[in-house]
């Protein structure tokens, strides 16, 4: 089998993996990936800032010497939103070339739809009125799956952007909620109700808060993927943790759960999203799939 590579460069994160991958089977060879930030501030600015572009640089070295390393054969590097966004993407592309490595940016849809072929793939059963979320930090994907029909659609509701928007405080007040979860339900309704025709009885979220909730809810201190992906993490359990969220700092929020400083600072904001879908979508839970844009893209 040939080895192939995945790179994702989302608003929050970087992220690789390598793989032996034959007739839509994938054997993993190695994973890492990179808290960077690429979106700090972008909003505001409408650029990449000069010591997150040197960073990312650094990293993408690093995971040429990986590449080199496992002999890949073929790399499909992708960016998303915060490169959608940013004026000056032209020259954080040059950065990038500089490296050896060829980014393409993606639009939301084509992200979606690359997502879509991961959940697939990785979640069996798939309920025939099923919603796919991928929460990411710029935009928010959702794939709303009947057999024979899939729509797709792409918001920018990512969490490192909203965080930005509405939570100036931490813990953040009650006004600052009311306003997030105000402008989250208008989104929704604006935008997904227009494409459903009746009410999903599944969703299925990616993305770091989700499956950092499966670690909090299985009891985990270290990452294993075996057992955080397909968790089922119920309504009540949401509530507790956004009970217990909306009281903490950041900073006492990433020593309670052993979170990186990049996770904690989103974490309330991430897990009270969730919470909205799931009413919005008149759900009690969710299933967490782990296998997201990265294996869409080696499937793809």
């Amino acid at each position: 089998m040939t080895v192939n590579a995945a790179i994702d460069l989302g608003t929050n994160s970087l992220r690789l993996i390598i793989a032996e991958v034959s007739h839509n089977k994938i054997n993993v060879l190695k994973e890492t990936s990179y808290m960077c930030r690429v979106g700090q501030s972008l909003q505001k600015t409408g650029f990449i800032k000069e010591d997150v572009m040197a960073r990312i640089h650094e990293h993408l070295l690093e995971i040429k010497e990986l590449l080199n390393q496992y002999q890949v054969k073929s790399v499909h590097f992708v960016a998303t939103s915060a490169l959608r966004d940013a004026k000056n993407a032209s020259e954080f592309n040059d950065m990038v070339t500089s490296t050896g490595l060829k980014m393409e940016i993606i639009s939301g849809i084509k992200e979606a739809q690359i997502i879509a072929k991961a959940v697939h793939c990785y979640v069996p059963n798939i309920s025939n009125n099923s919603i796919f979320i991928d929460q990411g930090g710029g935009s928010v994907e959702f794939i709303h799956f009947i057999p024979g029909n899939e729509t797709y659609c792409s918001l920018d509701l990512g969490i490192v952007r909203l965080t930005e928007q509405f939570f100036a405080q931490s813990p953040p007040t009650d006004k600052e909620v009311s306003k997030f979860k105000e402008f989250n339900l208008h989104a929704l309704n604006q935008n997904l109700k227009p494409i459903l025709n009746s009410k999903p009885d599944q969703l299925i979220v990616l993305g770091g808060t989700g499956s950092t909730l499966a670690m909090i809810y299985n009891k985990l201190t270290v990452y294993d993927s075996q057992i955080v992906h397909k968790t089922v993490i119920n309504l009540s359990f949401l509530k507790g943790m956004i009970q217990d969220l909306q009281s903490l700092t950041s900073s006492e929020i990433q020593t309670k759960y052993s979170l990186a400083e990049k996770r904690s600072d989103i974490f309330f904001s991430g897990v009270l999203q969730i919470y909205y879908w799931l009413t919005f979508f008149n759900v009690d839970s969710f299933i967490v799939c782990d296998k997201g844009l990265r294996y869409g893209l080696l499937l793809d």
